[in-house]
């Protein structure tokens, strides 16, 4: 990506979905609710930059996530930190994977 190259960063771009493209007997599926990823950086830089993009029909939008563990481990219960995996986004507790 061209951005990527002039700033000297990876780039990983993230998305929402609410499971409402892909129905199930008419109703939406939650099963397909939740956030995957649109674009992966292939670069490698040092630093990374992950952002959330939000689109409506008629506009598109970027927006910086400063903690990816932050946004996708949401309200748990569990106290304990969590690292995400940006492939998979499967979160682990420990470093070891």
């Amino acid at each position: 990506m061209k951005v990527e190259k002039q700033n000297d960063v990876n780039i990983n771009v993230f998305a929402y979905t609410d499971g409402s493209d892909q129905t199930r007997n008419g109703k939406p599926n939650k099963l397909y609710a939740g956030f995957y990823a649109v674009k992966l950086s292939e670069a490698a830089y040092s630093s990374t930059m992950n952002v959330l993009l939000i689109s409506t029909e008629f506009i598109q939008h970027f927006v910086l996530i400063q903690s990816l563990s932050g946004l996708l481990s949401g309200n748990s219960r569990n106290n304990r930190a969590k690292h995400y995996c940006v492939r998979c986004l499967r979160g682990y507790v420990g470093f070891k994977i």
